[in-house]
């Protein structure tokens, strides 16, 4: 809010500066102008709402929660360290003095939710039920409703794990549901035989560029365990930790498999010893238990909620705890995939090459990940040691337990879209053209599959001609022969202004 003169902060704002509250920064600054009318200032994705001055609710703390909730919406992380500073008195007395007031209510839910701490305030027996979370602003989990304050909680957790995903513009304009249909029409316009050959290839294409983000190159051994947990993820009811622990052994060296979650502090950064630069600092060990269990109970209760969005929460709220000493991302790309598939966002027995998708374009993958450790790193007191090992020297936990998932998601429904529009199609899309060039070729000349393969992808990775070097491996062919089966190389994989298949292929 720098270089706001003659405004004055209100509601979050308010609170943050006013009770020095270190905390997560909102999404949002709201402001009151001694003039002019209500107006709204974006910069660089951050929104300044100004109001003018009969919005005002002064420098009463409560009257800023009370506009904080109102129009700034619901900040988890905010509102429990305020709750924290204001203590149980001032919430108490305020409450009392609103017994039937629809926000009060509310301060009066979140207070208990948050602290765990029972104020000493009877049940209350009158007034309708009050839904915490604006269905219009926010997606919402299975409404439960809470008599002794006669409110309906539809967030997306419980206090040991609780992120919300605002429902912004570029989330308006997707649903699951599309992406859903966008892929079964996909399915239908191809022959079977296609489709089951497409299966293996973009199992074998989401395991393999899933480990080149890690910079990993696995042995075929760690590949196919990863396949089959790939290929049966819509069959698991549930996830759970043990299922977790089971993905995780999948993917790492069987002398890192973990039996349990990390007991170390872990932490990702560039450099050795103390040379080290630390871009992002997990969870404290100490922390992990409780907020892996808020995580799985936040999966069950996003139970209904837009696929995408389930996935998103779940995916990257995991690897942001980092449960795991090693495998993590790789656990969290299986966790899309399950999530999908179990959802039947994804056709049945095939699955979107995300991982393909995000190593085309790691720049972005990075800046999804960096939404969230930028605003957490400053507020973190860590220190290296000598062994290059980070120690956290202060609270941390709540940084990690109210996330804000709005850029995860919008960030994820890119990434599903593009890869059913691009990498899906054109797998599928190549194989077709594979059918239909080893039946023309087969016309042509009585040589077998596994030949005719070799020519064709020795035809593609010269450009549309057979290369010298590669001449002798056709030996038994006429000059002429050769000619006609480059054409229909050409013709079936190469495009007019490209002199390249629409992707690495095997045709083996």
């Amino acid at each position: 809010m720098k270089g706001n003169a003659g405004f004055k902060a209100a509601g979050y704002s308010f609170l943050i500066r006013n009770l020095g509250l270190e905390v997560v920064t909102h999404y949002r600054d709201s402001l009151i102008a001694s003039k002019g009318q209500r107006k709204t200032r974006v910069t660089d994705g951050h929104e300044e709402h100004i109001y003018p001055t009969q919005y005002d609710p002064g420098l009463d703390p409560m009257n800023n929660l009370i506009f904080a909730i109102k129009y700034d919406g619901i900040n988890l992380n905010i509102l429990k360290a305020a709750f924290k500073t204001l203590g149980p008195d001032v919430v108490t007395r305020y409450i009392k003095g609103h017994p039937v007031g629809r926000y009060a209510r509310m301060i009066w839910y979140l207070y208990e939710f948050l602290t765990e701490e029972r104020l000493s305030i009877p049940d209350a027996s009158v007034g309708n039920y009050v839904i915490l979370l604006d269905g219009d602003r926010y997606y919402t989990g299975l409404p439960v409703n809470s008599r002794r304050h006669r409110v309906t909680d539809n967030l997306l957790g419980g206090p040991d794990f609780c992120p919300v995903v605002r429902k912004t513009e570029v989330l308006a304009r997707s649903t699951s549901r599309d992406l859903k249909s966008l892929a079964a029409g996909i399915v239908s316009k191809y022959p079977e035989n296609v489709i089951r050959r497409a299966t293996q290839y973009l199992y074998t294409k989401e395991t393999r560029t899933s480990f080149e983000i890690e910079r990993e190159n696995p042995d075929l051994k760690r590949m196919t365990r990863f396949i089959e947990y790939l290929r049966r993820a819509r069959l698991y009811d549930r996830i759970d930790k043990a299922l977790l622990l089971d993905v995780q052994n999948s993917v790492v060296d069987e002398r890192f498999a973990a039996t349990d979650y990390r007991s170390t502090q872990n932490y990702v950064g560039r450099g050795l010893g103390m040379r080290t630069s630390v871009d992002y600092v997990s969870p404290i060990p100490s922390d992990i238990p409780a907020l892996m269990e808020g995580l799985l109970a936040s999966n069950k209760k996003m139970h209904g909620v837009d696929s995408v969005v389930h996935a998103a929460v779940i995916a990257f709220g995991f690897v942001y705890l980092h449960p795991f000493d090693d495998g993590n991302g790789r656990v969290h790309r299986y966790l899309i995939h399950h999530i999908l598939a179990s959802e039947g966002v994804t056709p049945e027995g095939l699955i979107f090459p995300v991982s393909a998708t995000m190593l085309s374009d790691m720049p972005s993958y990075d800046r999804c990940m960096e939404t969230f450790s930028r605003l957490i790193l400053p507020l973190i007191d860590f220190r290296l040691n000598e062994d290059g090992e980070v120690e956290v020297l202060n609270n941390t936990g709540d940084l990690y337990r109210y996330m804000d998932m709005t850029a995860a998601a919008e960030y994820l429904y890119a990434v599903t879209e593009k890869t059913i529009q691009s990498e899906f199609v054109d797998e599928i899309d190549f194989l077709s053209s594979c059918e239909v060039a080893l039946k023309q070729m087969s016309n042509e000349v009585d040589m077998s599959d596994r030949l005719i393969r070799t020519f064709i992808q020795c035809v593609i990775d010269n450009g549309g001609k057979l290369s010298k070097a590669k001449r002798k491996l056709f030996d038994m062919l006429t000059d002429q022969e050769i000619a006609t089966l480059e054409e229909i190389v050409r013709k079936n994989f190469l495009r007019q202004d490209e002199s390249q298949a629409p992707s690495e292929i095997s045709l083996g």
